[in-house]
């Protein structure tokens, strides 16, 4: 029979707590648009388009009338649910109650998913009309291709320059969205984003990010979509008047015990959202090289 060593005294310990993966926690861009509450299932937004003064070139002419011309957008809102179940028995096999921390990562998925919407509002149709049924695509001319290259300073300037035509006010807060490999081509390429004559109170070496360039505030995420091969992914820069955020119902959390599960606990969280760009004029879709 083999002796017993001390190794079967050896002890597991647990530290207390859960630790959360590394994820996209807040929505990094509903504080970068207009945010409006929605009562019921939608919105329409109205529209006016700009005129244009009429010379007076004779004596006692008739007074001229302009005919403003007025249009309007749809936003819909959408319910999204996140939940699931912790049985008794889980809590009694486990050294801490999960509800707290299953609950905490529902709604950091909700958040995340916000982005989401907004993204592909900018992108995407949005809808216009008298009933809001009428397809309207961003235009090409908002639009900069890949030119088989990555994120280059002259796509940014570019993004910048159609802005301004568009009689973007210089004063207004324009917004940059990028992604984390952008980023790494422009710090080894681009010579003008780390001098600091470029750059406003930030050194994007030391820093590792971009805070401030070009006028734009820029804002990396890991969301931006990809085109069908996946070879090209989508940057994004725009004014916070071109696209609205709507909540008919913001994130709201339940917990219940389910008498139908053998009363297993359901965390449950719900939102009621959606996105729309309204103006086309302030968003510009810059195609880069993977």
């Amino acid at each position: 029979m083999p002796v017993p060593t001390i190794d079967v005294a050896f002890k597991n310990t647990y530290r207390a707590g859960v630790i959360s993966q590394m994820q996209q926690k807040e929505s990094k861009l509903v504080g970068t648009v207009t945010v409006e509450a929605v009562s019921g299932e939608s919105i329409f937004v109205d529209r006016l388009a700009p005129t244009a003064a009429v010379d007076k070139d004779t004596r006692h002419m008739d007074t001229p009338h302009v005919n403003p011309v007025w249009t309007k957008r749809k936003l819909n809102t959408a319910p999204k649910v996140w939940s699931t179940l912790i049985d008794k028995a889980d809590k009694v096999r486990t050294l801490l109650d999960p509800q707290g921390y299953y609950t905490q990562e529902g709604v950091k998925a909700m958040n995340r998913a916000k982005d989401d919407i907004i993204i592909a509002a900018a992108r995407g149709y949005s809808y216009g009309g008298k009933d809001g049924t009428t397809a309207i695509e961003l235009p090409s001319g908002q639009k900069i291709p890949h030119g088989a290259a990555k994120l280059t300073m002259a796509k940014v300037l570019a993004a910048m320059q159609i802005l301004y035509e568009n009689e973007a006010d210089p004063d207004e807060e324009r917004f940059f969205l990028y992604t984390p490999s952008q980023l790494t081509y422009l710090l080894t390429n681009v010579a003008e984003i780390k001098n600091r004559d470029y750059i406003d109170s930030v050194q994007a070496i030391r820093d590792g990010k971009i805070s401030r360039w070009l006028g734009f505030t820029w804002i990396m995420t890991n969301r931006l979509p990809f085109d069908a091969t996946s070879t090209y992914q989508y940057m994004l820069a725009y004014l916070r008047r071109g696209i609205i955020f709507g909540a008919a119902e913001d994130i709201t959390t339940q917990v219940d015990a389910l008498p139908g599960k053998c009363y297993a606990v359901q965390p449950y969280i719900e939102m009621d959202v959606g996105a729309t760009r309204v103006e086309e004029e302030a968003v510009v879709e810059i195609e880069c090289q993977k």
